[in-house]
């Protein structure tokens, strides 16, 4: 394994050591409202991006911090865990696409920065379509309970219920490839090490 090649995957495990710890990493010197169980600033994120040049994370975490509001003042039910469930599992994401933009930052070689800076757009993608997902979710619940008793709320929120669990599985997989990646890094990383170090 080349030395390039051997800093590249070095600064993706320093990504799955920096997501693991971004939460606590973003809490800001001013008081904030933390969003959901995920404890992410998301003002303060934005900013982070917007300065690193990340504009079009900056309006994702922007999106995101405009509804999280509307997802905390719902009422208990099937339906709004799973709109938290995918709201801090988007917050997440945008996290690890902060530290993907930052890490492509570092880089030197062009190879490298590209691959890292695909993974960071389709993160971004993802969460733009989640965002998407739970505003629907959020506008199909109050119109539920605006029109409590309706013979088609039940089914509307059935099929809300069904739509969320798919994007829902998006979320997961996301996690997974993003984990197997981060794995994969920690993998090479080893060989790299053992290869400079003759052992």
């Amino acid at each position: 394994m080349g030395l390039l090649a051997g800093l590249f995957v070095g600064l993706l495990v320093g990504l799955a050591v920096g997501y693991r710890v971004g939460a606590s990493r973003s809490q800001p010197s001013r008081p904030a409202t933390p969003s959901r169980a995920s404890k992410i600033d998301l003002a303060d994120l934005e900013m982070r991006a917007k300065v690193r040049g990340a504009f079009d994370l900056a309006a994702v975490v922007d999106r995101l911090g405009k509804i999280d509001s509307r997802v905390r003042g719902l009422g208990a039910s099937d339906s709004s865990g799973r709109l938290i469930e995918l709201f801090d599992a988007t917050a997440a994401s945008c996290v690890r696409a902060y530290d993907l933009n930052d890490a492509a930052r570092k880089l030197t070689t062009r190879e490298s920065k590209d691959k890292v800076l695909a993974e960071q757009r389709q993160l971004v993608a993802e969460a733009s379509t989640a965002i998407d997902a739970i505003e629907h979710g959020v506008d199909r619940i109050q119109a539920a309970a605006a029109t409590a008793g309706a013979a088609d709320d039940a089914e509307a929120l059935g099929e809300l219920n069904r739509a969320l669990d798919r994007q829902l599985d998006v979320a997961r997989r996301v996690d997974q490839r993003m984990a197997e990646l981060e794995g994969r890094a920690k993998g090479d990383l080893s060989h790299h090490e053992r290869y400079v170090t003759g052992g």
